[in-house]
């Protein structure tokens, strides 16, 4: 050895160190280390509240598919979890998002009108279907409702987009499905869309009345001045206002429309207690399509 006998050191003279012994002072912040080892999620079961949760939305809303909602349910009550410290320093709270307040599902619904404005529906539909789950365990209806619209109207016209476009029977469906777009209670900015959609829609299958019609609608709503020109050009069209497939009762009439096939409603249709989209009795007892938690048909308690 390099070290001069003099100088080296018997290890026996060191004491051995106690594992988990605590320094002087120590001994209550130690004894409580292990207690914020690290995020430790509880089971669902015995979260407090969560029973009471899932119970609540079954009974009121006839909720029976809680898949997509229970990651959002668990982080309302799990468990806050911490940052590993030094034992003798406090842990620190990590902060888990609170269930969300109005500013901010106001915001994530503006996510939504903005992906519309642009034209993405796909992407649309999925935000306002997230934001409707959302708005239930807040308790919004009114926003729950707003985003069903939403998800229905855009639907519908992705499924027009879908449709073929040669046969007669294509044809018909294209414009029904054009027309059902624009009787949904939307945003002014959406319902031009929708509306002028429409227009361009009945002008290519010869329903040409029936573009007039609308027309005359979409000026009703002070759009901008390109879109005024442009509904006046189809107004002061020369054709002949006649329509090769005639589509006056779902035009100018009050129509239910179902949010499963999207076809007219007769005055017999069950209701999604959550959503509140009507669908025609052979939907009873089915899972909605659109808000794809609650049962249609079961019973609503507010």
């Amino acid at each position: 050895s390099d070290i001069p006998a003099e100088q080296s050191v018997d290890p026996s003279s060191y004491p051995v160190p106690v594992p988990d012994s605590p320094l002087p002072g120590q001994a209550v912040q130690h004894a409580g280390y292990h207690d914020h080892a690290g995020y430790r999620p509880t089971s669902p079961g015995s979260v407090p509240g969560m029973e009471d949760s899932l119970a609540k939305l079954s009974t009121q809303y006839s909720v029976v598919n809680f898949l997509p909602l229970k990651q959002a349910l668990f982080s309302q009550y799990v468990t806050q979890p911490s940052l590993l410290c030094h034992p003798s320093t406090p842990p620190l709270p990590l902060l888990l998002p609170a269930t969300p307040t109005l500013d901010h599902l106001l915001q994530t619904v503006e996510t939504g009108h903005q992906m519309t404005t642009a034209g993405q529906f796909t992407r649309a539909v999925e935000q306002y279907r997230s934001v409707l789950l959302t708005a239930t365990l807040a308790s919004q209806s009114s926003l729950i409702r707003l985003c069903a619209r939403y998800v229905v109207t855009l639907s519908m016209e992705l499924e027009r987009k879908r449709c073929g476009k040669t046969s007669q029977l294509d044809k018909i469906r294209q414009c029904q499905l054009a027309i059902f777009a624009t009787k949904f209670d939307l945003l002014p900015v959406h319902l031009v869309l929708t509306i002028r959609s429409a227009i361009s829609v009945c002008l290519k299958v010869g329903n040409v009345r029936c573009a007039k019609v609308l027309a005359r609608a979409l000026l009703d709503l002070g759009p901008d001045q390109e879109v005024c020109r442009f509904a006046r050009s189809v107004i002061l069209n020369q054709a002949e206002s006649s329509d090769a497939f005639p589509m006056d009762r779902i035009l100018t009439g009050k129509v239910e429309i179902c949010g499963g096939d999207y076809l007219a409603l007769e005055e017999d249709y069950v209701v999604c207690p959550l959503c509140c989209t009507k669908f025609g009795r052979v939907y009873l007892g089915q899972l909605c399509p659109v808000d794809r938690v609650a049962r249609i048909g079961g019973s609503r308690a507010d």
